[in-house]
Parts: C-alpha cells; structure tokens; sequence
C-alpha cells in the first residue's frame, strides 16, 4: 500500500514516538515515515509493518543534542518502504530482485561514466585548435622516414677522392738540430743520447771484401 500521513500517524503509538512525519523520494528511492523519538536508543521495529508497507529493519539517525536542549536527547527514526521488498523468501521473485538491482547499479555506472566523459571531451575541445597537426597528415605525400636494413653500414662522411694522376704528398724531413748548435764533446756527452747509427754497409761486389766499420 502506498504510504500517506494516516500511516505514519499510525505508528506513533507503536513505536513509542513524538511524531511521524510521511517523506517521499520517488518511486525508486523509496517511501516511508520518519518518527522522532525521545531517547537514543536503538529504533524499535514497527509491530504490523508488514501490513502497513513498510518493509526492512528501520534505519536511525544520528542522536542529537545541544545545550539549549535541556539535556534532553532526539533521534529521528526511518520507517521506509522500498520498490523491492528485502523481506523475500528465496525463490524466483527474490532473484529477479537481486538481478534488477545489479542491473540498475551497473546503468548508475555507466551513466556516471558517460557524463564525466562528455565533460571531459567538452573541457579538451578548445585545446584542439592550439595542437598542430602531425606533418604527415598535413602532406601526406611526403615520404615516410625509413630505417636501414639491418647489417647495413650507416651512413658517414667518406674523405675526398684525390685528382687522377696527382703525386701524393712526400714525407717531411726528420727534425734535426737548430742552426748554430752541434753535437757536445765527449767530456759532457753522457747525458746526452748520441745520435742515431747511420745505415748498415750494403753488400760488396763479386770478389771485393767489405771496407771495415770506423772504431768508437
């Protein structure tokens, strides 16, 4: 049955409270009276709730309490009437319960989601038009950029051919002695390294015998 302020007023007297007001979210939001009470005990379970429509355990508030109450304490209990009545045995109707109430919470979902995108994509919009495109995209005939195959040698920078027929360069000299300076006596030439030997005689002619090296 519907719930109206005739039923709520009905459970002033069971349950032991001030008053009983009739509240209302929607269909599926659910139904029901809220009753203060005087105290902050546990809220009583309406004798005949059954009858009266209202379904499941009552649901409390929080207690409340300021000093310019007296010390008196006031609870505010929810009798509540659901679209589906959790009093149910098992059975068939209880499972279609179950199966429409994981549906509707899987579309509160969805719908949440398909919001937040759309805002999303509403807040992103304008930053469309400060991105360039991709250079690609944009001319598309442009080649691609490929990659070498692999073992190919990549690419350097090669020396210069040099002109046909030129001579190459001939080696420097070796470096000698400045102008003026010669080869120190031999009072002071242990601390200096002689030179360097000259090259070795070559060989002598058929039935001629080699001259003899200069003694040191």
């Amino acid at each position: 049955p519907p719930i109206t302020d005739t039923t709520c007023a009905s459970l002033i007297g069971a349950v032991g409270a001030r008053s009983c007001d009739a509240y209302s979210f929607g269909p599926e939001l659910g139904n029901g009276c809220a009753c203060s009470m005087d105290s902050s005990a546990a809220c009583p379970q309406a004798p005949g709730g059954s009858a009266l429509g209202l379904l499941g355990l009552p649901a409390a508030a929080k207690p409340l309490s300021t000093p310019t109450m007296g010390g008196m304490t006031r609870m505010t209990c929810f009798y509540r009437q659901w679209f589906n009545d959790p009093d149910l045995p098992p059975g068939p109707v209880a499972q279609w319960q179950q199966e429409l109430s994981a549906a509707r919470v899987s579309s509160y979902a969805t719908q949440a989601f398909l919001r937040s995108q759309a805002n999303a994509q509403q807040a992103a919009a304008p930053l469309w038009f400060m991105t360039p495109m991709p250079w690609l995209e944009m001319y598309p005939t442009t080649p691609f950029p490929t990659m070498p195959p692999p073992g190919a040698p990549a690419p350097g920078f090669a020396p210069a051919p040099m002109p046909m027929g030129a001579p190459a360069p001939a080696p420097a000299p070796a470096p000698g002695l400045p102008p003026g300076m010669a080869w120190p006596s031999s009072a002071s030439a242990h601390w200096i390294p002689p030179p360097p030997p000259g090259p070795a005689p070559g060989p002598a002619p058929m039935g001629m015998a080699p001259a003899p090296a200069p003694a040191r």
